[in-house]
């Protein structure tokens, strides 16, 4: 049996990551899941409005537990795995917090994903659905770290990486999600 792929979408919150992957699962054969979801439903836990971690031993724990469940996932599906989630994350402090290069080696990831918009459309999109204020300078260093992060973990593991910009776009418009859905697709079907 061929080796499942793995594709990690990755970008700050409110970006439209999830959009974009739950219209794409919709027109090709992948899996798609959130790596918030699976941590935890590996740790028991429902899913927190906020998604802000304590402090580092949380934040490995949860990953390491996200480790665990992609590897069941890959032993169980022959299809592409979509997976959603981060490479940082903002902590309670509302201090950004890495996730370590060590966890996407545990992964085995075929490739990144890297979603962005303006920092305004991410601080209202945040708002909006989480009902959380950040300041602009936070949303921008988040985005920052997200794309290089990604940068760096395409060139560490020579990896594809593919950059979907959504900014001064309504992610939910049909034809604007539809382009967004195509350009990623056609980059699973090269991977």
């Amino acid at each position: 049996m061929a080796e499942v792929k793995l594709v990690f979408i990755t970008g700050a919150h409110g970006v439209g990551k999830s959009t974009i992957c739950k219209k794409s699962s919709l027109s090709i054969e992948v899996d798609y899941f959130k790596a918030s979801e699976l941590i935890c439903s590996h740790l028991n836990r429902t899913l927190p409005m906020n998604k802000q971690t304590v402090n580092i031993t949380e934040l490995f724990l949860n990953q390491y537990a996200l480790v665990e469940e992609v590897l069941y996932l890959r032993k169980s599906s022959h299809r592409t795995i979509l997976l959603e989630g981060h490479t940082c994350l903002i902590n309670r402090d509302l201090h950004i917090q890495q996730i370590p290069m060590e966890i996407f080696c545990l992964l085995d990831i075929s490739a990144i994903v890297i979603v962005t918009r303006r920092i305004d459309e991410i601080s209202k999109s945040i708002f909006l659905r989480d009902h959380i204020s950040y300041s602009s300078g936070i949303v921008q260093c988040l985005q920052d770290l997200e794309i290089s992060t990604a940068k760096l973990i395409s060139k560490e593991f020579s990896i594809p990486l593919l950059h979907i910009d959504t900014s001064n776009k309504d992610v939910r418009n049909l034809e604007i999600l539809s382009k967004n859905a195509k350009q990623l697709e056609e980059f699973l079907i090269s991977v």
